[in-house]
């Protein structure tokens, strides 16, 4: 290779090889000044009926030199090992084959992901997490291209490299793919250790979803230091990830990261997170809570950057733009909530003629600011986190509602939440009218949360076995809430009144004495479908502790 090396880069000499892979070997160069790496790829194009001259062949050579030039003009950028040049040599042509090697000089960058990781593990929380974020920000950048996305196939820890400023880099460019050009294994690189289930066990068209399911494998690997269930082969560490869940070791990893790895690998392609844009800013709020900072539209992409905050101002952590359905995460308790858009709807009862539901009528028109919603009902696990104990009379697991839960108790959970994060944000119960603007998947005509038929959205007194169940079993709405209808009522922050609406009660329903009744939505384990509807709503004593009382928190800034 020296040899090769010399007609193009005649000032550098050959240190050592850096490895070999599928399209050609990368080697370590220096000169009097400066270290490099080039990588030297031989192309070869066989006669063919498109190719049948020597001219032909000639041609197609050069033509694959400017498609790679081309195509690292799309891809370059943050994230993305810099080249500095491209050079064609040792080019021979005959009447059967045309030969040449490509060679690309590149930045030498110091170590691999691998390497780094099994050097110096545990690596600290900070630098995972940072190395999580670059991956994620240049996985965004590439694939939400908007002129042209790219997926990168064989994303595995030996093909991403750390650069002299330490941040994260995909090193492999053979792995790089036109997403429109990917289909199989016909035209992809691939390593089974860190591909996704559906293209190991169905052979499936490499997409978006496998390149976030091998995201969650290196992240994984970034803060473990080895696969999950490591002494298996691929196909059982798959399985055992499917029926076993994810286990983690370290102790100081943060939930939100852990919820997000768990996310990422789920079995079923539609149940990962949708693109790396959500994966990019869940790692960003991550990166901010760590660091006690804020961010918003004027943050930088980087978590490195610097982001003064003023000691006057409350810290908020607020996505730039959430969308319907995006989540974020309260470390502390593990709490998951997700984003609701304001707008106005219709709350109530429209069944003209049923006497059943006159606490629900007029149906009228209300509005409601954005605000953030528990994914679930506040579970077991959550509130013993906050509170130190479990009045839960169903104690099945760690997952299952928490209940038994006055909304005086419900009040002094989110009280100790507030001061478990400084009082950085906004929590509360939800008045009526967003607990039922979120039930309605945000405002729609859905007798249930999510849609008509109770059986496949709530845990009610025909189904229920009388017991609640584990948070998140039935399907969610159409934001990606869960069972706002059934397996516990949902206390909510009104003062409840038989004739609420037919007054101006919902302008200031949060006042009031702390004796009287509060509001209880979405129905439960114990009562029939109609008690589940989004629209039914009951008062209760505020001291009242029962096994079908639970609640779920809102965060409103």
């Amino acid at each position: 290779m020296d040899k090769i090396i010399k007609k193009c880069l005649p000032t550098y000499e050959v240190v050592e090889s850096l490895g070999q892979g599928v399209y050609g070997g990368v080697y370590r160069i220096k000169d009097q000044l400066k270290e490099r790496a080039v990588k030297i790829v031989p192309i070869i194009v066989e006669r063919s009926l498109s190719h049948k001259t020597s001219t032909e062949l000639d041609l197609k050579v050069s033509q694959d030199f400017h498609a790679v030039r081309e195509y690292y003009e799309k891809i370059k950028g943050d994230g993305v090992i810099e080249v500095y040049d491209f050079h064609l040599v040792d080019r021979h042509v005959s009447d059967r084959q045309a030969r040449a090697h490509l060679v690309i000089l590149m930045e030498l960058c110091p170590e691999n992901l691998l390497d780094h990781v099994i050097d110096n593990h545990p690596i600290s929380l900070h630098q995972a997490n940072g190395l999580m974020q670059d991956l994620a920000c240049v996985l965004k950048r590439l694939s939400l291209n908007s002129e042209e996305s790219f997926l990168v196939t064989d994303l595995k820890p030996s093909n991403l490299l750390l650069n002299n400023t330490g941040h994260l880099v995909i090193g492999d460019l053979g792995g790089l793919k036109r997403l429109s050009s990917v289909s199989t294994t016909a035209n992809a690189q691939f390593t089974l250790n860190w591909s996704a289930p559906e293209f190991i066990f169905n052979g499936a068209r490499l997409g978006i979803p496998a390149a976030i399911y091998s995201y969650g494998l290196v992240s994984y690997f970034i803060w473990e230091g080895h696969l999950p269930y490591e002494d298996n082969d691929f196909t059982e560490r798959i399985m055992s990830i499917k029926e076993n869940g994810i286990r983690f070791n370290r102790a100081d990893m943060p939930e939100d990261i852990k919820h997000l790895i768990m996310h990422c690998m789920e079995f079923a392609p539609e149940n990962r997170p949708k693109d790396f844009g959500e994966i990019h800013r869940t790692v960003q709020q991550s990166d901010a809570s760590l660091n006690g900072t804020s961010f918003g539209q004027e943050q930088k992409a980087s978590a490195k950057s610097d982001h003064p905050s003023s000691q006057q101002s409350r810290m908020v952590i607020q996505p730039a733009g959430p969308e319907p359905g995006e989540t974020w995460q309260e470390n502390g308790s593990g709490i998951v909530f997700v984003w609701v858009p304001g707008g106005g709807f219709i709350i109530g009862c429209l069944e003209a003629d049923n006497m059943r539901y006159e606490n629900e009528k007029p149906a009228h028109e209300v509005h409601v600011e954005g605000f953030w919603i528990g994914k679930y009902t506040v579970t077991q696990r959550q509130w013993k986190r906050v509170m130190n104990n479990n009045p839960s009379h169903f104690r099945k697991g760690p997952d299952f509602p928490v209940e038994q839960v006055s909304w005086r108790d419900a009040i002094e959970f989110i009280r100790r939440l507030s001061a478990s994060c400084k009082n950085r944000f906004t929590f509360g119960l939800p008045m009526e009218a967003q607990w039922e603007f979120a039930a309605t998947s945000g405002g729609n005509f859905e007798k249930y949360a999510g849609g008509d038929y109770p059986d496949d959205l709530a845990w009610y007194k025909d189904n229920s076995g009388f017991s609640t169940h584990q948070v998140g079993e039935k399907a969610p709405n159409g934001l990606g809430i869960y069972d706002m209808s059934g397996n516990v009522l949902e206390w909510c922050q009104d003062v409840y009144l038989e004739d609420a609406y037919r007054t101006d009660y919902l302008s200031n329903s949060a006042s009031g004495n702390s004796r009287l009744n509060r509001t209880g939505r979405g129905g439960s384990w114990s009562l029939d479908a109609s008690r589940c509807r989004c629209a039914a709503r009951r008062g209760f004593p505020p001291g009242l502790h029962y096994s079908n009382l639970g609640f779920r928190v809102i965060r409103t800034h």
